[in-house]
C-alpha cells in the first residue's frame, strides 16, 4: 500500500491513515472504556481498538523527534515480545505523516502498529498533550492506567500485569 499523500510505499506495520470513532465530548479518563478509533495498516487491512477487546492493550502516543520515545520504544517492543503470547497489544500513535514513521519503523524493526493521526483528533481525545503517554487498557476496553512520561520494561511489566 502507498500513503495516500505522498504515494510512498509503507512497511507493513506502518497504519497510513486513522480516524477517531469515539463521538463523545468527554476525554479518556481511567476507569472509564478508551475512546475507540480505527486504523488502516499497509496492506489494506482495517481494524478498531475496539476489535480488540478481551486482549491487554497498551496505547502510547509518541513521535519520531521525541528523545524519550526513542528511548522507551525498544522497552516497549521487548513487553510485547514478553506478553504477547498472553493476549497482549500494542498500538503507537503519532500525528506524524506516514513517511516519517515508515523511516523510523525500518530503522528499528517495531513489530507493533504504528499508527499516523496527523489530524491529532485521536490523541486530542485521549487529552494528550506532550508525548510519551500511554494508556494501558484492561481486557474489558476500560482504561486501567494513564502514564505520562518514559517507561522502562520494569514498569511496562508492572502496568501489563496490573491488567485485568
Amino acid at each position: 500500500m502507498t500513503d495516500v499523500e505522498t504515494g510512498s510505499a509503507v512497511s507493513a506495520m506502518v497504519a497510513p491513515t486513522s480516524m477517531l470513532l469515539d463521538a463523545s465530548d468527554e476525554q479518556a479518563k481511567v476507569g472509564a472504556i478508551a475512546p475507540d478509533f480505527s486504523f488502516t495498516l499497509a496492506d489494506g487491512s482495517t481494524q478498531k481498538l475496539s476489535d480488540l477487546r478481551g486482549q491487554k492493550i497498551l496505547v502510547n502516543f509518541w513521535a519520531t523527534w521525541c528523545a524519550p520515545c526513542k528511548v522507551e520504544m525498544p522497552e516497549i517492543q521487548e513487553a510485547l515480545k514478553r506478553y504477547d503470547s498472553d493476549g497482549f497489544a500494542v498500538l503507537a500513535i503519532s500525528n506524524e505523516n506516514a513517511e516519517a514513521i515508515d523511516t523510523f519503523a525500518r530503522q528499528n524493526n517495531f513489530t507493533f502498529p504504528l499508527i499516523s493521526n496527523q489530524d491529532g483528533d485521536i490523541g486530542d481525545h485521549y487529552g494528550v498533550t506532550g508525548f510519551p503517554v500511554s494508556f494501558f487498557i484492561n481486557s474489558d476496553g476500560t482504561i486501567g492506567f494513564k502514564q505520562i512520561g518514559i517507561m522502562n520494561l520494569d514498569l511496562i511489566t508492572q502496568r501489563v500485569e496490573a491488567l485485568q
